[in-house]
Order: C-alpha cells, then structure tokens, then sequence
C-alpha cells in the first residue's frame, strides 16, 4: 500500500530565491516571471467573482448610495429591468389601456397591436454580462418607460375630462430620459457602456411655464390664505418659496439646522444634496422657528440645550387636535388642486409649486441682471467664464431685499463698513461734502 503523497506547502518568494542561488540562472528574472504569473491568476480569480454577481445584485447596490430623488426617479426603471416587462404597445386601443396594478399588459390581437409589441423577460437572476446588459435590452426599458408614461397619462386625462378639468399635455420624453439615464449609470459600473449616439435621450420640449402676473400672484397668496385646512402651513409655504426659489424637496426637507437665524441665512438643499445659502428677512426666520417650535415642540427650539435636535423638521402638517406630522410632498399637491379649483386659469396652465420660483426668477433676471437670477435658481454655471460674472450673496441679498422690501445684514453690515471707513479715512461724517470731495 502506497503512501497519498501529501501537498508541498507553498514557497515564498524568498524561499525560492534561496533555492535558485546556487544555479547558474537569473534569479531576479525568474521572480518576475513567477510574480506575472500569480498577478495573472489574481486578476482571473477577481474577474471571475465580479462576473458572479446578478442583475439584481447589481441594480441593489447602485442604488444604494444614491441621493433620495436620484434613487427614487432611477428605481423605477431598474426594477422593470429586474423583474421583466409584460408585453406592451404603442397604441391606445381601449384593451391596452387596462392597468393591471401597476403593469400595462398589450391585450388586443389587432395587427398595430402585435407589430409594436415590446417585452423583456426577468433579469434579476441572471449573470452580469454582455448579453444581459445589452443594447437591446436597454432599448426595449426605455421603449416600455415612455409607453407606459403615455398610457398613464391617456387615463388620467380621461378622468380629468370627466370632471370637466383640461387635459394635461404628456408625451413620455421625461420618462424615457430617466430610464436611459439609470441604465446609461448601471451598465457604465460594470464596464458595459452604451454609446450615447447608439441610445439618444430624447430631445426635451420647450417649456410652457410661464411668469405670474402680479395679479396671478396675489390671487393664488390670497386663496392660499383664505382656504383649505390648514392656511398658516401653506401661507407659510409660499412665502418660503418666493424668498429662496426653494422646490419641493428644499420645502419638505428643511430643519431647523439649517436656518441661521442670527445671520439671517438659511442653507437650501434641493438638489445634487448640498446646501446653499439663500439670504432671508428676519422676520420670515422667526415666523419659520415659531411654526416649527409651536408644532414640533421644544426640540426644534435652539434655545432648548440637551433637547434640541438640528435634523427636526421645519414645516409641520396639523393632523387633528393638537397632533402634528412632518410636512410630505403630498402636502403641495393639495395646494395645487385647491389653486386648480379656484382659478380657472391656474388649471389651464397647471400652475404649481414651481411657478412662485420661476415668478421671482424673472422679475430678478429683468431688474437685476441674469447673473442675480441664476443665484437664487441654484442653477450650475454653465461655463468657466462665469466665474468672473458670479452672483455673490451680498448682490442677492440687496436685490431680494429690495424685490420684497426688507433690509439684510448683509447689505447693512457693507453700508456700516463703508460708514466706518470715511470716518478713518477722510475724518468727515459719511455723505458728508468733503468726504465726496476726498473721494
């Protein structure tokens, strides 16, 4: 009976040097071939795990460590990339029309019908590759994203003719973007990029939206005032809005960590999750704090130590008596809806949240110069050259304060510097004959 040889253990690349001394041979050449070889077969072996990995895993850790709204506009298209796409197609044929939950599934056996059918079977448990991130699959999420968009929107336009409301004007293009854009990211992290002119974003409409008049604007703060269940929220809401062009997310998301209130300062974070300093009245941040402390209790009260939280919400919803929920986005759909049924005109031109930001833009783009209106947008700079015509805080404190009628410390603190300055320098009182002269 013969003895199972037992493995020799492996050597270091030390050891094998030791070995290879007394041979006529190129020691350092040989642990060079040796090391190309070991790095080869790590990289393999690496290669091999990450080529483990499914759709599914892949689509939950993207996902991940996303930003809340880039999560929640890319999720959508990702899981029907996951879980498969039922059969659909590009027309309006009352069978096609049926939501079953939340798919369209194509129903009718006209020739249209068949012809433009799209489906894709279940990703998610399939490997990472080629085949699967292919450009074909992602032509058919992105198809399906904008058919599913315009059939969504041909039932809800039938429900709001019904109640003798005007169609809203939908054609998919946002929805098939956001699809392209997801799949654009995921294949990209697995070293499968789709050509941008092989799978083009759809051009984007010029936008409808217009300026409030000033009528428009006192119409909609009035009946924001004057109605609904809760008017001190909403009035507080607008009025928030018209200060900082804040959207939707910088409303529902604010605390009260952000609001400096002896600076007069409060930090907006709406998008690409990082705050902005947007100058403020006073008397707006001690109407925010009173709202927020008399809803949301001490522990939104700075004053309060050992109580007070920096990450408790700003704006609170009354839920009944004496009871109190953070504000959702649910709320300015509400808002919305009541400015519809109001306002004949607001309906016509789907007036939202959005429009108060977009109204005070322009009446600062016509006063105080494009530069001005980008800073209170938020907007990136669309060029290096902006850079020596940038909007600083102070410009836009002035032209704020001047728009709505209040002073900022900002401003003020510059005109007591210069004050200051011609006592120093030209020993008169500030507008004083000599001081000009000496000027």
């Amino acid at each position: 009976m013969t003895d199972t040889p037992t493995p020799s253990p492996e050597l270091s690349p030390q050891q094998v040097a030791a070995m290879l001394s007394g041979f006529n041979v190129d020691v350092p050449a040989v642990l060079a071939l040796l090391q190309s070889e070991f790095s080869s077969e790590q990289q393999e072996l690496t290669e091999q795990q990450e080529s483990s990995i499914t759709i599914g895993e892949a689509i939950d850790s993207y996902l991940a460590p996303l930003t809340e709204g880039t999560r929640r506009g890319y999720r959508t298209s990702l899981l029907r990339y996951r879980g498969g796409i039922e059969p659909i197609c590009d027309q309006m044929c009352k069978p096609c029309l049926e939501e079953h939950g939340t798919v369209f599934r194509c129903r009718c056996d006209c020739q249209r019908c068949v012809d433009s059918r799209v489906s894709l079977p279940p990703q998610g448990e399939l490997i990472v590759s080629a085949e699967t991130m292919s450009l074909d699959n992602a032509r058919i999420v992105a198809t399906a994203a904008r058919r599913i968009a315009l059939k969504r929107a041909r039932l809800l336009d039938a429900n709001r003719t019904a109640d003798g409301r005007s169609a809203r004007r939908a054609d998919g293009r946002g929805a098939e973007e956001m699809a392209i854009g997801a799949l654009r990211a995921l294949f990209k992290l697995h070293d499968y990029p789709l050509e941008t002119k092989a799978l083009k974003k759809p051009s984007r409409n010029q936008t409808n939206r217009r300026a409030l008049t000033d009528v428009q604007l006192s119409e909609l703060c009035h009946t924001t005032e004057t109605g609904g269940d809760d008017p001190e929220l909403d009035s507080l809401l607008v009025e928030f809005c018209i200060a900082t062009g804040a959207r939707r997310k910088g409303a529902y998301s604010l605390t009260v960590g952000q609001i400096e209130q002896h600076d007069q300062i409060i930090r907006v974070n709406d998008k690409g999750d990082k705050d902005v300093p947007m100058p403020v009245s006073s008397e707006l941040i001690d109407r925010l704090l009173a709202h927020a402390i008399g809803r949301g209790g001490a522990k939104c009260d700075p004053t309060k130590r050992g109580v007070y939280d920096n990450r408790a919400a700003v704006f609170w919803i009354h839920q009944g008596r004496n009871m109190y929920t953070p504000l959702t986005a649910r709320r300015f759909d509400t808002l919305h809806q009541r400015w519809h049924r109001s306002h004949g005109w607001a309906e016509r031109g789907q007036v939202g949240y959005h429009h108060l930001r977009h109204t005070i833009a322009n009446r600062l783009k016509a006063g105080w110069g494009q530069h001005v209106a980008q800073r209170y947008l938020r907007h990136a700079d669309t060029g290096v050259t902006d850079n020596y015509g940038r909007c600083e805080i102070e410009e836009l404190a002035a032209a704020m304060g001047e728009l709505l009628g209040f002073e900022h410390l900002l401003v003020a603190g510059e005109e007591q510097s210069r004050q200051d300055h011609e006592r120093r320098f030209y020993g008169a009182e500030p507008g004083s004959s000599r001081a000009q002269a000496d000027r």
